[in-house]
């Protein structure tokens, strides 16, 4: 019998440390970043809900959603983030191929600002070029984006290639990124021409984000950092100054970004799991049009636009960014897109208020009150719910009393 007493120290054993593992005291950090990782593998690619009737010829007729996110309260600066439905990630309206000419000016006359990355980050360039092109946009808007095969341009009959409907233009669904050398002059040009072709393809702009930790070398960081962009519609800032740069230090002139989002954010970020979305919406009002406005409140030929001061407050712009963040699969690369809508003042005046669902308490997603509401009069409360130094930031000081009087009483 005593060939039981090894056997029973060894059972004792592996229930001593079944049970050390999962009692409260052993939770170490590294087992809560074990299980994060294993979360990130969730399901992919996600079902997408197509939307066949939408085509070139449609196409004028989609009018964009009139999102109001604003609230007639005193403003308080949350992360504001809901679940988003894979298939509502990209946004396509009438303005398509308008706002699609303005990025590919702004990508002619200012490459350096308009897209950057680093050389660790290609591979999430390829990732998300195959996603976007290969899979998403070809089954969410089938009458408008396609796959077909295409002879005389290097690939063979066989081989498929992504065609734009819209534009007539055509590219290759596998990233040439695969056919050049790892390193060197000739991956970064193919890394470009893939950043080129997806901020030519969507209006939205990209971000991609990693930590240190995520990166095939295995570094320790785990703050999230901005490695690779395409921004094309940017609201006074020049993204290539944040490349490489960790999210706090982006966010660093935020008034109370690190006091009251800086943790919530960066655990979040750190739970985001693969096929899961989600969105946010920030407002502002700008007193012009422009949509690119990457030095401060200049356009990129350098033209600055009218005077806050002295602008009509009738073409003043609601500008509002519908934001979402997703995980890819093989580099757990987070993905962060922002598509701007600009939104004359003129017409949240006169045009009654958009017809939505919800209620008081659960108002929908990128509307700040429920039906019948979120007209000129709320968002007159909304400007002044905004305090110093918000209001500094936003530069509604310069405005704001214009501004508010004119959408309650229409005096300019």
């Amino acid at each position: 019998m005593l060939w039981l007493f090894p056997v029973a120290i060894a059972l004792i054993s592996m229930i001593g440390a079944f049970l050390f593992q999962r009692w409260p005291w052993c939770l170490t950090t590294k087992i809560s970043t074990a299980k994060t990782e294993k979360d990130k593998k969730g399901v992919w690619p996600p079902p997408i809900i197509p939307l066949p009737d939408l085509t070139p010829e449609t196409l004028s007729k989609q009018c964009s959603p009139p999102w109001r996110p604003y609230k007639p309260i005193e403003y308080h600066i949350t992360m504001g983030l809901s679940a988003l439905e894979p298939s509502q990630w990209i946004q396509i309206d009438n303005g398509y191929l308008e706002r699609i000419a303005k990025r590919r000016t702004f990508i002619e006359k200012c490459p350096t600002v308009a897209y950057g990355f680093k050389p660790e980050m290609v591979p999430a360039i390829e990732e998300l070029y195959e996603y976007l092109l290969g899979y998403y946009l070809p089954r969410r808007y089938p009458g408008l984006f396609r796959i077909s095969p295409k002879e005389g341009q290097g690939l063979t009959n066989e081989e498929s290639w992504f065609e734009n409907l819209v534009t007539g233009e055509y590219h290759p669904i596998i990233p040439p990124t695969r056919t050049v050398p790892a390193t060197g002059s000739g991956q970064a040009q193919t890394a470009d021409y893939l950043l080129k072709t997806i901020a030519t393809t969507v209006e939205e702009d990209f971000l991609l984000l990693l930590p240190d930790s995520l990166l095939p070398n295995g570094g320790q960081g785990s703050e999230y950092k901005m490695r690779a962009f395409c921004v094309c519609f940017p609201s006074g800032f020049n993204a290539k100054s944040f490349l490489g740069k960790a999210l706090a230090v982006i966010h660093t002139p935020v008034p109370g970004y690190k006091e009251k989002l800086q943790m919530s954010m960066d655990r979040f970020f750190a739970r985001i799991s693969v096929g899961k979305s989600w969105r946010r919406w920030n407002w502002t009002v700008t007193m012009h049009s422009e949509l690119c406005i990457p030095r401060g409140n200049k356009t990129f030929d350098g033209v600055m636009p009218k005077a806050a001061e002295t602008s009509d407050p009738a073409q003043a712009q609601l500008r509002v960014e519908y934001q979402t963040v997703t995980r890819l699969p093989n580099t757990h690369a987070l993905i962060f897109s922002i598509r701007t809508y600009l939104t004359p003042l003129g017409q949240i005046r006169n045009d009654p208020p958009p017809v939505h669902t919800g209620t008081e308490t659960r108002p929908e997603p990128g509307y700040g009150t429920p039906n019948g509401r979120g007209g000129p009069e709320d968002l007159a409360d909304a400007i002044e719910g905004i305090k110093s130094p918000m209001m500094e930031y936003k530069n509604f000081h310069k405005f704001n009393e214009r501004v508010v009087r004119y959408l309650r009483t229409g005096e300019k």
